[in-house]
């Protein structure tokens, strides 16, 4: 039990990203045009080979982390945890803020009504991501788990989501490699 409890814990405070086609345009005569995730991480200036190799640390987006708000936001690190088709599942490489799971009762601590789900999608996302980068964030579809009465949860589609604890335990394969460092902003 005291497993399941450290590791949500550390699950809540770690941000998970989704998204950043890493493929090049398609420069055939092809109907298909190249997306807006593409041309949105080229018009942010990424190294897009970075993207392509698990276990590579990229840079996509700021967030104040040194709690010195004088010197602006600074650049949020991430792990590349997967590639598949072209997208990129991201993990932030520090946990970059501390918010609670619910502000509500504890009879709406689905995923999908969660305030930090709701954080995370709105004042996280455009705190973090200016246009161009928001747009080369894919949405979702998020798996709410099983509440607490047994029921299967809904499905969310979410561009910022955390780790499902069945997700953590594939891309992790102990406690101690699922422990993260906190920035100087998340401390405070």
């Amino acid at each position: 039990m005291k497993r399941i409890a450290l590791l949500i814990l550390l699950l809540l405070l770690l941000f998970c990203l989704t998204g950043c086609k890493n493929e090049e345009p398609n420069n055939s005569n092809s109907p298909e045009k190249a997306s807006d995730s593409v041309s949105a991480i080229k018009e942010t200036k990424l190294d897009l080979t970075l993207f392509k190799t698990v276990g590579n640390i990229v840079t996509f987006g700021s967030y104040e982390q040194d709690n010195n708000p004088d010197n602006g936001s600074e650049p949020i690190e991430w792990i590349v945890l997967d590639v598949q088709d072209g997208k990129v599942l991201l993990l932030s490489r520090y946990i970059l803020d501390q918010k609670p799971y619910n502000n509500k009762s504890a009879q709406q601590n689905s995923w999908k009504n969660s305030t930090l789900r709701k954080w995370l999608n709105n004042d996280f996302l455009n705190a973090a991501f200016n246009e161009a980068e928001k747009q080369a964030i894919l949405t979702t579809s998020v798996d709410d788990g099983t509440g607490q009465d047994g029921a299967s949860g809904k499905n969310t589609d979410d561009q910022v989501f955390l780790l499902s604890l069945n997700e953590a335990e594939t891309y992790f394969s102990d406690d101690e490699s699922r422990k993260c460092a906190s920035t100087g902003f998340a401390i405070a």
